[in-house]
């Protein structure tokens, strides 16, 4: 399986994206690889909805458990979530400056297991396409 991506648009313009994968080392766990969305529309509920999205997308896929990296940034984000922290990892990208990320994770099959959310008109769509930045 491949990644997977989602975008989000107001009147055609993207507005974020999202992507998840099937981890690496947990054969029950989605990763949620990436997730950007346009300053402009923080606090609407666009990214909570890409990640809500992502959820979905992988528990149908049939993941139990999703996980995601996070900075301090994005940690309280991830808590309001249900993500819960499970420990710590130095940042991979370049070597010169490391920062510490915690490994959030939530077990998803008590909110997807029951009934499907039906998707509105402005959450994201999802696309097969590869993740651009890993």
């Amino acid at each position: 399986m491949s990644e997977s991506v989602l975008l989000a648009k107001i009147n055609g313009f993207l507005v974020g994206a999202a992507s998840w994968r099937p981890s690496n080392e947990h054969p029950q766990t989605a990763v949620i690889s990436a997730l950007y969305l346009h300053p402009a529309f923080a606090n609407g509920g666009i990214a909570t909805a890409l990640i809500e999205s992502c959820e979905q997308a992988s528990y149908d896929s049939g993941f139990r458990w999703i996980s995601a990296l996070s900075d301090l940034n994005s940690r309280p984000f991830f808590t309001k979530l249900g993500y819960e922290s499970k420990g710590y990892r130095n940042s991979k990208r370049d070597q010169s400056v490391q920062y510490p990320l915690q490994i959030m994770t939530r077990h998803i099959s008590a909110q997807y297991g029951k009934a499907k959310k039906t998707q509105s008109p402005t959450r994201p769509t999802h696309t097969e396409e590869p993740a651009v930045n890993e």
